[in-house]
């Protein structure tokens, strides 16, 4: 199967916006305990992805076939924050290839032209956030060279007070 990489455009919106949806939905199957869309999230999610079509420093990116059917997306942002060094970095927000194409080097190929749209803003480090119960794309990010560095942790409300409110147990228990 013959694939063309391009940059997406408002054309694709309804695609996208079904493959952000896929995304969410995919990170939840992962791990259910993370955070969820909300209703409005669903309902803004066209926003959201109208918002970064037209953002100049946001990059979306598509796979598609032979017969123009979108196969696979990429999201990434140019971002910059004066307390940082390097100060001008990169973000890859989503990246979804649908399931019947996983594994023939889509992925790869759209991280590719995102960093193309990156270079051209000096853009000298990248940065990625995937869900820790995912190993697939634990596995895609550490095959490109991406190692963790923070680490984003949740918990409730309820459990943190809970835990705070119980005896401290020492260590010698």
């Amino acid at each position: 199967m013959k694939t063309r990489l391009r940059e997406a455009s408002e054309n694709d919106l309804e695609a996208l916006v079904e493959m952000r949806v896929a995304l969410q939905k995919h990170l939840e199957a992962r791990d259910p305990e993370i955070w969820k869309f909300s209703q409005r999230g669903f309902e803004i999610a066209p926003l959201e992805v109208k918002a970064r079509l037209r953002s100049k420093s946001s990059y979306m990116g598509v796979a598609e076939d032979e017969n123009g059917r979108i196969l696979g997306m990429i999201m990434a942002e140019a971002a910059r924050d004066e307390y940082r060094n390097p100060e001008r970095f990169g973000h890859i927000h989503w990246v979804f290839v649908e399931e019947n194409s996983r594994c023939r080097g889509l992925g790869r190929s759209l991280v590719k032209t995102a960093l193309n749209f990156l270079s051209r803003r000096d853009i000298e480090q990248i940065t990625i956030g995937y869900v820790v119960n995912n190993p697939e794309a634990h596995a895609f990010w550490d095959k490109l060279g991406f190692v963790a560095r923070v680490t984003h942790s949740s918990a409730t409300m309820s459990a943190l007070v809970n835990k705070l409110s119980a005896p401290e147990k020492s260590e010698d228990n």
